[in-house]
């Protein structure tokens, strides 16, 4: 028996100087300290007054230190995890006046009366008013306990469930062997209440290292780290002590002296550094995931701090959650745009509460339980920046099958407040890009209607031909009236314009009508063969010669017939304006492998536009495709920059080479 009660003193005291070593200074934790010291203080006492010369004494101070459980742990409720009340000077005085005059008067024989040769206590009137106290205090901690679980959730209820588990078999079972046993006149079993201690340790050791009642770790690691180097230098020094003796001398001289302080010199120098390198390196093989999360954390909070958008804070994310850390299916919903029922929700409750949920801790009848498991989400870490709620960010299970850790939510916690000061920051930075997308698609229609326009006044020219044709072939029917065959002449020159000017009409209405965007199977050959037709005027203007190197066994492509129509449109245009006159271009079509953007090779076509123009300076093939850069006067820059959107859109690439003979632009399209 006596080894239990060595063992129970021994944890406390240790326990209690970590505690006060490396614990928090506040209240909760100053709290739990004296709980554990009265705790270990009462469990020695009634050792000692079972095995003494001085009954009474011990007897006494194990009711000074009974008196100390109850209010420590009232105020450990009140305050753990979060006040329950405002302290003021006349509440906190109405909390201690009973204990302080109860330990007042506990050295006299108000309690304890007398104690007879067999240790059994002759109680005086105080003990009634100390059993009042206690289950006083005690229904007070068991309330508030109660009313945290009712409240809180998550971690918070569940670090509170095993204090509240151990609380309740250590005083259930202290209660009645040294309260109500005595009561009834047995004092015999009192000796077996301090072994309902080890329930409220093992209970709040379980609690800290499950769910971080206290940060144990960091206490266990540093404590082992000082043990250890403490051990290895002095195993150094006694292994030097030994074999000195043995193989020298036993005597003490100055050769021993002078070694000793040279190795005590050493001692010092070293000491922290050794004891650094012991504790990272323990930390590294019995904590690892600890060192894990706390890289990867600064990794991502670094990220964060250069990130100004939402597609790199969701690359980040996806980057450092799923791949890293062994989170599933990230999901962010930002506060300020209109979201789901469901979402609104959860934004409103957790507004609220500040607090992250996860779905397992939650109890069955809970309406977030249910709602997390629509959304088929385990966890939902909310993102403040200065108390403002930015967004939610919902996480799937772990892919490692591993249930949720507290390093998972102090990490989380820690990650939500950088989340929500990215989340703010980008909300300028992503207005500027929606307006500037809005302004560019505004943009784009003016220039295609423009281009639209350009187009009409330059196939006037190839329209007056067919129509003065058909009005010189009316005049020579009317003439020739009564000549059939002249007159089936000219109606088939008639007919023949007519067909001119249906094609030259479609392919404009065709390409000029403002309709929505739809992907089509086309044939490339078709298309470039439509805009040489609709150039033809431009053409003819400067005698340029148009030659065309088709591939037959083109595959079809996957495209929107306009977009692509404009694309191969500026491209032939830019061609025309680039040469003075009696120029050449040349369009090539063939099969061909490419590489993407993604990287990935692709199978597509090939289009190449070539003109034997001026050569294109190095410095403006740079630029020659930004927005808004031109090197004409009455150009806006956006040709050939709404170009290369177009192509991007279809998955495709463009590429420019210009020297002293030709220049050609190349588009490569992935097959259909």
């Amino acid at each position: 028996m006596g080894i239990i009660y060595f063992l129970i003193v021994i944890a406390g005291i240790l326990f209690s100087y970590l505690l006060l070593r490396y614990g928090e200074k506040n209240i909760p934790t100053l709290s739990f300290l004296i709980t554990i010291l009265a705790s270990t203080m009462w469990s020695l006492s009634i050792f000692l007054h079972w095995s003494t010369d001085a009954p009474v004494f011990w007897g006494k101070a194990t009711f000074l230190a009974a008196i100390l459980i109850p209010v420590s742990l009232l105020f450990f409720s009140l305050t753990y995890p979060q006040k329950k009340i405002k302290f003021t000077w006349y509440n906190s005085l109405a909390i201690i006046i009973a204990p302080l005059l109860l330990l007042a008067i506990t050295p006299t024989d108000f309690i304890i009366k007398s104690i007879t040769v067999d240790r059994t206590i002759i109680y005086n009137l105080g003990h009634k008013i100390f059993i009042i106290y206690f289950f006083t205090y005690i229904s007070g901690v068991v309330a508030f306990t109660l009313q945290g679980l009712r409240k809180y959730k998550g971690l918070s209820k569940a670090k509170l469930q095993y204090f509240f588990l151990g609380l309740l078999c250590a005083v259930f079972g202290a209660s009645i062997t040294n309260i109500i046993l005595p009561i009834l006149g047995t004092n015999e079993y009192n000796k077996i209440g301090p072994l309902f201690v080890i329930f409220f340790l093992s209970f709040t050791v379980y609690a800290i290292i499950k769910h971080q009642l206290l940060d144990i770790s960091v206490i266990i690691n540093r404590t082992a780290a000082y043990a250890l180097t403490v051990l290895l230098f002095g195993s150094i020094y006694l292994s030097f002590v030994f074999a000195y003796v043995v193989y020298f001398t036993n005597n003490i001289n100055a050769f021993f002296l002078g070694i000793s302080l040279l190795y005590g010199l050493f001692a010092v120098q070293f000491f922290f550094y050794v004891r650094n390198t012991i504790q990272n390196t323990s930390e590294k093989i019995f904590f690892p995931s600890r060192s894990n999360y706390q890289k990867m954390l600064l990794k991502t909070a670094k990220e964060l701090g250069e990130c100004i958008s939402l597609q790199e804070l969701k690359h980040i994310l996806e980057s450092n959650l799923v791949r890293e850390m062994n989170f599933s299916n990230p999901h962010l919903y930002l506060a300020y745009k209109k979201q789901k029922p469901d979402i609104n929700h959860l934004m409103q409750e957790l507004k609220q509460s500040k607090e992250t949920k996860v779905r397992d801790f939650l109890e069955a009848k809970d309406e977030l339980k249910a709602e997390l498991s629509k959304l088929e989400a385990q966890a939902c870490v909310p993102c403040f920046s200065k108390n403002e709620l930015q967004g939610l960010l919902l996480l799937g299970t772990k892919t490692n099958q591993r249930a949720y850790s507290i390093q998972d939510f102090n990490f989380l916690e820690t990650l939500s407040y950088q989340i929500g000061a990215t989340l703010e920051r980008a909300q300028p930075y992503e207005k500027l890009k929606s307006e500037y997308e809005k302004a560019m698609q505004v943009t784009e229609k003016m220039s295609e209607q423009a281009a639209y326009a350009t187009l009409t006044r330059r196939v006037a020219h190839e329209i007056n031909n067919p129509l003065a044709m058909i009005l010189g072939q009316s005049i020579l029917i009317k003439k020739y009236q009564n000549q059939p065959e002249k007159v089936a002449k000219n109606a088939n020159a008639i007919y023949q314009s007519v067909e001119r000017l249906s094609h030259i009409l479609q392919i404009m209405l065709k390409y000029g009508s403002q309709k929505s965007r739809v992907s089509e199977s086309l044939n490339i050959n078709e298309l470039l063969e439509e805009i040489c037709s609709l150039a033809r005027a431009d053409l003819a203007s400067k005698e340029i010669k148009v030659a065309q190197d088709l591939a037959a066994d083109l595959p079809l492509i996957k495209g929107d017939s306009n977009r692509l129509h404009q694309v191969f449109l500026n491209i032939i245009l830019n061609a025309v304006q680039a040469i003075h006159s009696k120029g050449a271009i040349s369009i090539i079509t063939r099969q061909a492998d490419f590489t993407n953007k993604a990287g990935m090779r692709t199978q597509g076509i090939e289009i190449k536009v070539e003109n034997n123009g001026p050569e294109i300076p190095a410095t403006i093939q740079q630029q020659i495709f930004d927005t808004f850069f031109t090197t004409k006067k009455e150009g806006l820059g956006l040709g050939l920059s709404i170009t290369l959107n177009i192509i991007n859109e279809h998955d495709g690439m463009l590429s420019l080479t210009s020297d002293s003979h030709k220049t050609t632009f190349t588009v490569y399209l992935p097959r259909g």
